[in-house]
C-alpha cells in the first residue's frame, strides 16, 4: 500500500534495505523537497544504529544549465553543515548537447554519483523518485508504446556492475514528502525545470494536475537569491522555494480526482496495477529467456554464438524474440535492444527454411538446419590507441586498462585475414573449430607494432603483464535495472563469468 504522511516513518521507508556491512552510503540530494525528505528520513534512521551506522554522504550534482544552480547546490551544503551531514557537490562540465539534454543530463548526473560513491567507499546509493515519477514515467513510455519500458524505474539498479542505486520512495507521494519537511521545518527547492513545458515530463505532470491545468511557472531567480536554511530563520525563501507555507505551493501533480474521492482511488489504483503488472510481466519474461539461454545458446571460440534450433522453434515466441534481441546488442556492442520490429524481424528470418545470412545491429545472423549463428559485422570496427595508465572501452565489447610499464601504448584494432593465420600458426592454435568471420572481428592487441593477443580466440592468455582486458556487456554494465537482474545474470554466465551483485534486499 502507499505510504501517506500519517505513517511515513523510517524505519517503514527503509526496512526492505539492506545495510548490512555498509560502511557508507550516498544519497542524491537536488535540494528538491523529495531529495531532502529523503535525506532526512534516512538520517533519522541511520542515527538509530549508532556506532554501526554507515557514513551518510549527501552529493549535489550541479548540471550547470541554469544561473541559479551553484547558489542552490551552496545552499544545499550550508544546510547539510547545520545538521552535520557530509556534503559534496559535482559539477557537470563541458559542453552540454541541443537535442536530448534530459537524457544526457541523466547519464551525467549517474556518472558523478557513482564517482563520489566510489571515493566515499559507498556501494549504496539512494535517490528521491516517488510515487508521482513513477506514474509520470509509466504515461510517459505507454504514450510512446515502450512494452517492456512500462515497467517503470526499478527499486534497485545496479551502476556500473557494482553500486546499488536504490529507489525507497516509490511507493511514497510527492505531497506527503513536502510534509515531511514542513514538520521538520524545512525549506525546499522547486526547480522550474520541472515546470518548463518544452520537456516531456513537466507535460505530463500538468496533465496530471488538478483538472489537467499546468500550475503557473515560478518566477525567475537571480543570482544569489535562495538561502536553503531551517524555517524560523531570519532569511526569506527565494522565489520557487516554500517555506511551511501550504499557500504558496503549487498543487502536487497527481491524477485527476485525487484527494476528492472515488475519483482518485479508481484512477490511480488502475494505473498503480498496469504498472505493477508489467514489472511481474518483465521479471517473469527475462526469467524464462535466462533459462533458453541456459539450454539452447552456447559461445563458441572468437564470439560466435549457436543457438540449438529447435530450442529456439520451442520457444515461446516473446522468449525468442526477447533472447534475439539480447544476443545481436550483446554481439554488435549495443547498450540498448533492437526495437519490437527489428526483433520480429530476426525471429522471422531464423523462422525460415534454407540457409541465409541477415545483417542487423551490427552482426551478422546465420539461419542453419541444426543450429542458428550470430557473430560481429566487419564494418564499423574501430581502431583505439591507448597510453600508459589509460583505460576504456573497444567498440562497446571490451574494456581494456593500459598498465604496461615503461610507458608503452597499446593499440586495439581488428584483425587481418593473414595476420590471424600467422598468430595462430605461431601460438599453436587448431583453427578447425573457429569461424574465420568472427574471429577477423575481435580485438587484435598490438604492444610496440607487434600483434600480442587475440583474446575473443584464445581468452586472453597472451597478453602481456600489467594489460587487463574483460568483456564488456554494455547491455547491462553501465546500467542494470533489477527488473532485468535474473537475464543479465545468465548473459554473464554465457561467457563464463560470476553473476552480477546481488541488491542490498533484506532477505
Amino acid at each position: 500500500m502507499p505510504k501517506t504522511a500519517a505513517d511515513l516513518d523510517p524505519d517503514t521507508i527503509f526496512a526492505s534495505i539492506d545495510f548490512g556491512g555498509a560502511r557508507a552510503i550516498v544519497a542524491a540530494v537536488s535540494g528538491g523537497g523529495d531529495s531532502l525528505a529523503l535525506l532526512f528520513l534516512l538520517k533519522e534512521y541511520l542515527a538509530q544504529r549508532g556506532a554501526d551506522a554507515p557514513q551518510l554522504t549527501a552529493v549535489t550534482i550541479d548540471h550547470g544549465l541554469r544561473p541559479e544552480s551553484a547558489d542552490e547546490a551552496e545552499a544545499v551544503a550550508r544546510l547539510c553543515r547545520e545538521h552535520g551531514i557530509e556534503h559534496r557537490t559535482l559539477r557537470w562540465e563541458g559542453e552540454k548537447p541541443k537535442t536530448g539534454l534530459p537524457a544526457a543530463a541523466r547519464e551525467a548526473r549517474y556518472r558523478l554519483l557513482v564517482e563520489a560513491a566510489r571515493k566515499a567507499g559507498a556501494r549504496i546509493i539512494v535517490t528521491g523518485h516517488t510515487r508521482d515519477d513513477q506514474i509520470e514515467t509509466f504515461l510517459m513510455r505507454g504514450a510512446r508504446g515502450v512494452g517492456r519500458g512500462l515497467a517503470g524505474m526499478a527499486g534497485f539498479t545496479l551502476l556500473d556492475g557494482q553500486l546499488w542505486l536504490v529507489r525507497p520512495l516509490l511507493n511514497t507521494r510527492r505531497e506527503d514528502l513536502r510534509s515531511v519537511l514542513r514538520k521538520r521545518n524545512i525549506e525546499w527547492f522547486d526547480d522550474p525545470t520541472n515546470e518548463n513545458l518544452a520537456f516531456e515530463r513537466p507535460r505530463v505532470r500538468a496533465r496530471l494536475g488538478d483538472g489537467g491545468s499546468p500550475s503557473p511557472l515560478p518566477s525567475p531567480r537571480r543570482r544569489g537569491e535562495g538561502d536553503l536554511r531551517v524555517a524560523g530563520s531570519s532569511s526569506l525563501p527565494a522565489p520557487g522555494m516554500n517555506k511551511n507555507a501550504q499557500t504558496s505551493m503549487p498543487p502536487s501533480p497527481r491524477l485527476r480526482g485525487e484527494g476528492k474521492g472515488e475519483g482518485h482511488s479508481t484512477e490511480l489504483a488502475t494505473e498503480l496495477d498496469r504498472i505493477a503488472k508489467a514489472v511481474a510481466t518483465r521479471r517473469a519474461q527475462g526469467e524464462a529467456v535466462a533459462d533458453f539461454l541456459g539450454v539452447g545458446v552456447r559461445i563458441e571460440p572468437a564470439e560466435d554464438v549457436s543457438i540449438d534450433a529447435n530450442a529456439l522453434k520451442e520457444a515461446r515466441h516473446d522468449v525468442a524474440t526477447l533472447a534475439l534481441g539480447v544476443l545481436a546488442s550483446v554481439i554488435g556492442g549495443r547498450s540498448f535492444l533492437p526495437g519490437d520490429a527489428e526483433r520480429e524481424r530476426l525471429f522471422t528470418h531464423l523462422s525460415g527454411q534454407a540457409a541465409a545470412r541477415l545483417g542487423l545491429g551490427g552482426c551478422i545472423i546465420k539461419r542453419g538446419r541444426h543450429r542458428h549463428h550470430i557473430w560481429r559485422e566487419a564494418r564499423g570496427l574501430p581502431e583505439l590507441l591507448l597510453s600508459s595508465g589509460e583505460s576504456s572501452i573497444w567498440d562497446g565489447r571490451y574494456r581494456i586498462a593500459n598498465g604496461l610499464s615503461g610507458g608503452k601504448q597499446v593499440r586495439i584494432a581488428p584483425l587481418v585475414s593473414m595476420e590471424f593465420d600467422d598468430f595462430c600458426l605461431n601460438a599453436g592454435i587448431d583453427r578447425t573449430n573457429i569461424r574465420r568471420a568472427a574471429a577477423l572481428t575481435g580485438p587484435a592487441v598490438y604492444v610496440d607494432g607487434k600483434l600480442m593477443d587475440i583474446p575473443a580466440v584464445t581468452g586472453g592468455r597472451f597478453l602481456p603483464a600489467g594489460l587487463a582486458m574483460t568483456r564488456h556487456i554494455a547491455l547491462f554494465d553501465k546500467i542494470l535495472p533489477g527488473h532485468d537482474l535474473a537475464l543479465a545474470n545468465a548473459v554473464r554466465r554465457l561467457f563464463g563469468f560470476a553473476n552480477y551483485p546481488d541488491p542490498p534486499i533484506v532477505t
